[in-house]
């Protein structure tokens, strides 16, 4: 394996306080790496990572001394063509679990965090104690949006341009409500061993019970599932769909805004971004955003242009574009560029703040690696945006 090969590398990238960003590599003995996250796994208040490693079966995570120097420790290695890895806390005990979705044993499962049985303590033994005790919440925060929103259309001519309000910074990165001195993850628990061509695995409160469900992707399947929490920890999976022609990527959202947890995905065989609304008791209706996303492989959710609903962001991997979707208040998308034809083959796409100007920008992942981490950038101020509704 050369060193340079992109696949085998996990690698964090600094933000400068301009551009482009520094990458950084965490290692090089991740073969083929379909995933990473970064949460702090041992709450010693720095962020570590985790990864799936495809050929290699294996989920790790990378312990960070606090330098940005990162210590491997492998959680599992027989996840067969591991696709993707998640880490919160799924039992509740205060320390951070891990979860995985592995493609060639059909298989989701999670792996429980036994720092409890190493009499964890609040924050590490430090000459200064952290001035604000780290905290996690596992479920749900509200839906992100741009610190900059439109103001009210009486503040204003209606041929003006927006103009922008001020909004509180986004929330700290979660963290485990204790500390472990140790960490030592268990064998895997099987959530299902049915689910076939398990790509995605990612738990969240979907039916609102105060415990974490787990949301799942079957490519092969061509289904999206949830698997429901009983509160002990045993799962019961509840079908969504199945006719999600080689999904990719599944997330939880309330697009609607009427308060409980709606979801989406992107499915590349069928060119498709979707939506399911839930109708509040759990039962999903399917709506298609857009079915010539050319190979759609990634989606994200954020209120993008500032209007206070939710939009949408995918990538097209095969269509070598970025998109957003225009929400016009009702659930009723219109697509926008966001590549601009910078992207090739693109893997993601996350919709968050890049560069702290106030408005949301678009990361894409592609799987050149030349273009691996574009940031698409909006000029909130300078670009024209459509006129308020009418409320």
């Amino acid at each position: 394996m050369k060193k340079s090969d992109p696949v085998a590398l996990g690698r964090w990238s600094e933000n400068q306080g301009t551009t482009p960003f520094e990458d950084h590599i965490i290692t090089e003995d991740c073969d083929q790496a379909y995933a990473v996250y970064g949460i702090d796994v041992d709450g010693d208040n720095d962020v570590d990572a985790l990864s799936a490693a495809g050929k290699a079966d294996e989920i790790a995570w990378y312990e960070n001394d606090g330098d940005q120097d990162f210590d491997q420790h492998i959680i599992w290695d027989s996840a067969d063509n591991a696709r993707s890895v998640f880490a919160i806390d799924v039992d509740g005990d205060g320390d951070i679990d891990a979860m995985s979705g592995s493609y060639k044993d059909d298989t989701v499962a999670w792996y429980e965090d036994d720092c409890l049985t190493h009499a964890p303590t609040l924050y590490p033994t430090l000459s200064v104690a952290p001035s604000v005790t780290p905290t996690y919440v596992p479920t749900p925060n509200p839906t992100p949006r741009p610190t900059l929103t439109k103001a009210p259309t009486t503040a204003r001519p209606s041929t003006d341009e927006p103009t922008y309000s001020p909004r509180p910074s986004p929330a700290p990165t979660p963290r485990p409500t204790v500390y472990c001195g140790s960490i030592a993850f268990g064998a895997a628990r099987v959530i299902s061993d049915a689910l076939d061509g398990a790509h995605i695995a990612v738990a969240t409160d979907v039916d609102g019970d105060g415990d974490l469900d787990v949301l799942a992707a079957a490519e092969s399947g061509d289904a999206v599932a949830w698997f429901e929490n009983d509160g002990a920890l045993s799962f019961t999976g509840r079908l969504v769909a199945s006719d999600v022609d080689g999904v990719r990527a599944v997330i939880a959202w309330d697009v609607d805004g009427d308060g409980d947890v709606d979801l989406l995905s992107a499915s590349n065989k069928d060119d498709s971004v979707a939506w399911y609304e839930n109708d509040g008791d759990q039962s999903f209706s399917k709506h298609v955003v857009d079915a010539a996303a050319d190979g759609a492989y990634a989606v994200d959710a954020i209120d993008f242009d500032g209007d206070a609903d939710v939009d949408i962001v995918a990538a097209a991997s095969k269509g070598d574009a970025v998109y957003w979707y225009e929400n016009d208040g009702a659930e009723s998308f219109a697509r926008h560029s966001v590549s601009d034809d910078e992207a090739i083959d693109p893997r993601s796409a996350l919709a968050l703040d890049v560069d702290g100007d106030g408005d949301i920008d678009v990361r894409g992942g592609a799987k050149i690696a030349s273009r691996a981490r574009p940031v698409f950038r909006t000029r909130a101020r300078s670009q024209p945006r459509p006129p308020p509704r009418n409320t």
